[in-house]
């Protein structure tokens, strides 16, 4: 009886060492997939962002980013030009800008606000 119960669990260690060997191959190809899309993402990427060809031949320039806004910096302009910012402008524009609204921004200001902060 006692020998029968050795082989079963020999029989279960021996299943267990497949078993590992297993998940440790299994590891190394999901890595070698990981790696293979993070090249696939690059190579998109870097087609994407080619210049193109139109049908008529002439090269396609590419649309000028936005650049960035730091909301701090404009809410810290619209606090510095008291003249042109109520207290309650200032509210309402660390709102929207909290929200990322920025067009919501320049169709709520008038346009020598807009200057002030910088966004004409």
């Amino acid at each position: 009886m006692l020998s029968l119960i050795v082989r079963a669990l020999d029989g279960i260690h021996q299943n267990l060492e497949a078993l590992r060997a297993a998940t440790l191959e299994l590891g190394k190809q999901n890595v070698a997939v990981a790696k293979g899309v993070a090249e696939l993402e690059e190579a998109v990427y870097g087609v994407l962002d080619a210049p193109r060809l139109p049908k008529s031949g002439r090269r396609v320039a590419k649309a000028a980013e936005e650049p960035r806004l730091n909301p701090g910096e404009l809410v810290a302009k619209a606090v510095a030009a008291k003249d042109a910012f109520s207290a309650y402008d200032v509210a309402v524009l660390e709102s929207m800008l909290n929200r990322g609204d920025l067009e919501g921004v320049r169709k709520r200001f008038a346009p020598h606000q807009l200057k002030v902060l910088g966004l004409i």
